[in-house]
């Protein structure tokens, strides 16, 4: 078996080869500026008939309240328990589901339905303008016309049903995203894309905002609902104490006439009921007074820290990019072309 035999490359030949080429490429100047010129004005052309793309970014911090700690033990000493009262809606989100409800069918219809700001115009209307069904060929065949507009926020049609259901698919799938800062963090950037840039920024402030607020309601209902309860308690106890002090003091004067010394006795029940209902009163008060305390600790604190700023930049590349791009692009088809043309005469030599 013989060995293969190494192979040996004339640096001199190649660099005359070299040379030969660039010469020939020189001899070709004009018809490189030429394409030159036209792949930059194509460049620009593209960058013209492309459709803007912005990204408007809210960012908000969630802070956590916890049950526990010194609140925790005091109230437990007044006979309620934080953990039964704050357990059952704690354990039902927590900041790991905060990208679950920005995403919800709930957050993005009332966002979509609700009115831009400082107008009665909805934003689901202004995302169709920047997107107009008949220009869309993914959109499915829902409707008969040409252009279509939500005329109000209230009752929806079938129609309008469809379409908020595809709008709603097709933002969470190419225009929203959700990103934490980092996983253990409480920083949350909510990001909305679209070539309109004022419903790209109206949508992310409004998503942030109806998020916030069902993340709170829902954290809170437990003890909103023993608040309320407790108050209920507290105002039909009022209503009792005042009759029955209203009753003592008919006593006490009925009393006072000798001829009414009958009434004693009643006037001592109702002396008796009234001191009971005073007690009763007093540990319902108490109790109103610490559940609105624990309350007011357990509510989840969301606070807003940046807000889109306009004008919002470009996605797309720059023009001096889509130039550069478009000369690049120009100087490889015409070394190709080169290198076949260059290629053919030395075969025919």
């Amino acid at each position: 078996m013989s060995n293969p035999q190494p192979v040996y490359i004339n640096t001199d030949q190649f660099f005359l080869t070299v040379k030969s080429f660039i010469s020939h490429c020189w001899s070709k100047k004009y018809t490189y500026l030429i394409l030159l010129i036209i792949g930059c004005v194509l460049a620009l052309g593209v960058r013209y008939f492309s459709t803007p793309s912005y990204t408007a970014t809210t960012s908000f911090v969630l802070e956590e309240r916890t049950p526990g700690g010194g609140m925790a033990g005091l109230a437990s000493q007044m006979g309620l328990d934080i953990g039964a009262l704050s357990g059952a809606s704690s354990g039902l989100l927590s900041a790991e589901n905060i990208a679950d409800i920005v995403r919800s069918n709930r957050i993005m219809e009332q966002a979509l339905l609700s009115t831009a700001n400082n107008s009665a115009w909805l934003l689901v209307n202004q995302y169709l303008i920047a997107n107009p069904i008949t220009n869309q060929g993914s959109w499915p065949k829902l409707l008969g016309v040409d252009t279509f507009l939500f005329q109000a926020a209230g009752a929806k049609n079938q129609i309008q049903d469809s379409l908020l259901q595809v709008i709603i698919k097709r933002i969470r799938k190419k225009d929203l995203q959700i990103e934490r800062i980092n996983k253990k963090g409480s920083i949350f950037n909510v990001s909305v894309k679209s070539s309109d840039p004022t419903f790209a920024a109206e949508m992310a402030e409004r998503l942030v905002e109806l998020t916030s607020s069902l993340y709170i309601t829902i954290k809170t209902q437990t003890l909103a609902a023993n608040v309320a309860k407790t108050e209920q308690k507290a105002d039909s106890l009022r209503k009792l104490l005042g009759g029955k002090i209203a009753q003592t003091y008919s006593y006490q004067v009925l009393d006072a006439n000798r001829v009414y010394t009958q009434n004693t006795i009643g006037a001592e029940v109702s002396t008796s009921d009234k001191a009971v209902l005073f007690a009763l009163y007093g540990e319902v008060m108490k109790n109103l007074e610490w559940s609105r305390m624990m309350l007011v600790n357990q509510t989840p604190v969301v606070q807003v820290l940046d807000r889109p700023d306009f004008p919002l930049v470009d996605n797309r590349f720059s023009i001096a990019m889509y130039l550069f791009l478009g000369g690049i692009f120009a100087t490889l088809f015409f070394l190709l072309i080169q290198l076949i043309a260059y290629s053919n005469n030395k075969n025919k030599q």
